[in-house]
């Protein structure tokens, strides 16, 4: 199974200077990617990003360390039963209180695999290396067509050779995206989708990806939420399991606590489309009481008839259960329901 990524907890801002170093400062987009990195000696220093972009508001704030923080403050204000450490916008200030060393090096090299989720974090990551000034001449991007934390370190250095310059047209397209992602209709995002993306080449799956966690036109569920029903009426009854199949069978967006999330979401008893979760919420709170997190292990899923008429497109989850959730900018709430219709590949608004 995919080791799931940690959520530490958060540190002091702000950046603290540091002595000139010689040789590139490496940025990796997840935790597993930079252990890959750091074990094959590739850059003198290696920093992790991690957050999850995919929940929780993006405000249209244009200073990106502003943004940082005022969607920490969002997430903290609306978070429920959940609690920070489950959100990993709460480790933040983990890494900016390092990324200022980058300013100390020869380079500053990021690698990016192909994953959504890390394509979000490399528009995030170019957007916080222009709030610090730092060169464009002397960026690097390494673009990796595979996971780069699923690699042995033999295999990470090879890919080493794929390292090239940022361009403009590279910087510009992640800035315009950047802003597609904050804005608060999920219109500047589809709109990516109908020009020339190849600059960054794996960033119009990303975007495709993001649109496909709106409600879907046929069934209200995001495709989160349709590949975790997929899974249990195909029979997973374990959380875990639901999880890997989840991971397995749709490009990688949602972390290890967004897909708890999703599954207490499901199981909501005002309009279920799971039963048999035996513990809840999924938070700090429940893993850290091993009676609790054996109760959860030993859940036996099994779908409902509301969730077999929703999977098969009989029902619409969306106008049966209270919608209050995030994708980029966009608040999605019932009077507020913007969807996506994948066949189409096109948005209809509320």
């Amino acid at each position: 199974m995919r080791r799931f990524e940690s959520c530490a907890r958060p540190e002091r801002y702000p950046l603290e200077p540091v002595a000139a170093m010689a040789g590139p400062f490496v940025i990796a987009l997840s935790e597993s990617a930079a252990g890959c990195l750091t074990q094959a000696g590739i850059g003198d220093r290696v920093l992790a990003v991690t957050d999850e972009l995919t929940e929780g508001p993006c405000p249209p704030e244009p200073d990106v360390l502003k943004f940082l923080r005022a969607r920490r403050s969002a997430i903290l204000s609306r978070l429920g039963p959940y609690e920070p450490g489950t959100f990993t916008s709460a480790s933040t200030e983990r890494w900016l209180s390092r990324i200022g060393e980058c300013r100390t090096a020869d380079t500053v090299d990021v690698w990016a695999d192909s994953s959504p989720a890390a394509q979000l974090r490399l528009i995030l990551v170019l957007q916080v290396l222009a709030s610090l000034h730092v060169d464009t001449a002397d960026i690097a991007l390494v673009h990796a067509n595979v996971e780069i934390g699923d690699l042995e370190p033999d295999q990470a250095a090879r890919l080493v050779k794929l390292r090239q310059p940022l361009g403009e047209r590279q910087r510009a397209l992640g800035e315009a995206a950047w802003g597609a992602l904050c804005a608060e209709t999920p219109e500047r995002l589809a709109g990516l989708l109908k020009q020339s993306l190849s600059p960054l080449p794996y960033l119009g799956a990303a975007v495709r990806r993001l649109l496909e966690e709106l409600p879907a036109t046929t069934s209200g569920l995001s495709r989160t939420e349709h590949a975790m029903l997929t899974a249990i009426v195909g029979g997973e009854t374990s959380p875990y399991r639901v999880f890997k199949t989840v991971h397995e069978s749709v490009p990688r967006l949602a972390g290890y606590w967004e897909l708890g999330r999703t599954l207490d979401r499901l199981a909501n008893p005002a309009a279920p489309l799971i039963l048999g979760l035996t513990e809840g919420p999924f938070t700090e709170a429940m893993h850290d009481d091993e009676r609790r997190q054996a109760a959860w292990k030993a859940s036996h899923l099994q779908p409902t008839k509301l969730g077999r008429a929703v999977l098969d497109r009989r029902d619409d989850y969306a106008r049966l259960a209270r919608i209050d959730r995030w994708v980029g900018g966009t608040h999605l709430r019932s009077d507020n329901l913007w969807r996506w219709d994948a066949a189409a590949g096109t948005l209809i608004d509320p």
